[in-house]
């Protein structure tokens, strides 16, 4: 529950809403992508964990922006590996509890123009592709049965690392990001294929290396 216009209310009870806007995971992603920050996604996933309803974890609305607030493309853009980034920033999204939520024109690269401005007309014709086709993959991936009910553990988040899985019996999916500026291994125990868009691999009780950039 929550004090909202001044009266409590109770969002989370099944008689109001069956899900919000997740602005406390786009914050925590913001954290992570621009200033190395990984525990802060812990946080949210931990408050989540222990304080969302299952109904609600799966309903989720998860936004990286909106009409409301800045482009991502734009953020990132002040910094340098834009689209490394916003792929990493995509894939995290994708792979929390709930689901995506994409404001027009992002899978096709629309930055603010003027500086601010994030409601122009969609660039029929001039689409950027590679994140077109970036978007197409995740879209592809989201069709996987373990991110409709699927249960998720992070299994890392600090020293600019986040590592988290979600899993249902018979399926499970690995998420693995760095922006640490030092290559970091980790000791996978189980199988997995790689889901990368350019190759198959399969890892099996080997050690994963994520690089930095």
């Amino acid at each position: 529950t929550k004090i909202a216009y001044g009266r409590r209310r109770g969002y989370f009870l099944g008689h109001e809403l069956n899900s919000v806007m997740n602005y406390p995971l786009r914050e925590a992603l913001l954290n992570f992508i621009i200033h190395n920050n990984a525990n802060h996604f812990y946080y949210v996933y931990q408050m989540i964990e222990d304080n969302y309803p299952e109904f609600v974890k799966h309903n989720l609305m998860n936004l990286i922006d909106s009409h409301d607030t800045r482009r991502i493309l734009s953020v990132l853009e002040e910094d340098n590996h834009v689209l490394e980034k916003l792929k990493i920033i995509t894939a995290l999204q994708y792979g929390f509890y709930g689901n995506p939520s994409i404001f027009y024109g992002d899978e096709v690269g629309i930055r603010e123009d003027p500086p601010d401005f994030s409601r122009k007309c969609f660039p029929w014709g001039n689409e950027n592709q590679e994140i077109l086709e970036w978007y197409k993959f995740l879209g592809e991936l989201r069709k996987r049965e373990v991110f409709k009910s699927g249960k998720m553990d992070a299994l890392k988040a600090e020293d600019g690392i986040i590592i988290f899985k979600r899993y249902i019996e018979g399926e499970e999916i690995l998420f693995a990001a760095s922006v640490s500026n030092e290559v970091f291994t980790y000791l996978l125990y189980d199988s997995y294929t790689s889901s990368l868009k350019y190759s198959s691999h399969i890892f099996s009780n080997a050690e994963l290396t994520i690089n930095s950039f």
